[in-house]
């Protein structure tokens, strides 16, 4: 049986500060190996499904498959924004967390990644196998100065199917 490494990243949140008009932009990985979009899994979150940490939970979660190329984002309210995602990985995995409730389904899927140690060589190459995952968010800027904000939190959700180092109560 294949061991596998802790995941990068189950999901992301740029979250506008102090601005009340827009909703947050939420990536939420799936367990499948198709790329972009992917809402009919059934670990996707629904539009109204909440999910995410006291504070930061949000609905309309942009759910993505293993990989994609310049991806449109949505924010929480289903709005299309100017953000854009780029990602690669191996593959996904899930850490059996189950699809019982939002946040088991934002937390079930993820970019696995490969236990290599990353390839900083020039000129750098993004889908180098040793150097994945990997997830880009462009147009972040466009997009904070449409909404009249100044600057946004990034939350990153983490988990894998690894159990040591774990931290945390379930």
């Amino acid at each position: 049986m294949k061991k596998r490494v802790p995941l990068l990243s189950a999901a992301v949140t740029a979250a506008l500060a102090g601005l009340v008009s827009a909703g947050p932009i939420g990536i939420n990985y799936v367990d499948i190996g198709d790329p972009g979009v992917q809402n009919g899994t059934a670990d996707a979150l629904l539009p109204t499904e909440s999910a995410g940490a006291p504070g930061y939970a949000q609905v309309g979660w942009n759910n993505m498959g293993r990989w994609g190329a310049t991806v449109p984002l949505n924010d929480s309210t289903g709005a299309a924004t100017t953000a854009t995602t780029t990602w690669d990985s191996n593959n996904t995995w899930n850490d059996g967390a189950g699809v019982g409730s939002p946040n088991a389904k934002l937390m079930n899927g993820y970019l696995d990644a490969t236990g290599q140690p990353n390839d900083n060589s020039i000129p750098y190459q993004f889908f180098n196998n040793a150097n994945k995952p990997e997830v880009y968010i462009t147009g972040l800027a466009a997009w904070l100065t449409s909404q009249g904000a100044a600057s946004y939190k990034v939350v990153v959700y983490t988990d894998g199917d690894n159990t040591s180092g774990r931290k945390g109560s379930s």
